[in-house]
């Protein structure tokens, strides 16, 4: 299982990461990304890549 976190102080809300996630594990809902589904990550990191201020992470547990 993997646990997908944003650190919300340095997102921008630009929603590249809600682009690249083909599972839809991070959603976005009136103008601002945060609904996370850790169940649906199954790890290609995209989101990281493509992430401008590298404000989230995924942890393997």
């Amino acid at each position: 299982m993997r646990i997908i976190t944003i650190n919300y102080s340095t997102c921008r809300r630009c929603g590249a990461c809600v682009k690249v996630c083909g599972p839809g594990a991070i959603a976005k809902i009136d103008d601002d990304v945060g609904v996370v589904d850790s169940n649906l990550c199954y790890g290609c990191m995209e989101c990281i890549k493509v992430c401008p201020t590298g404000s989230i992470k995924i942890q393997n547990i």
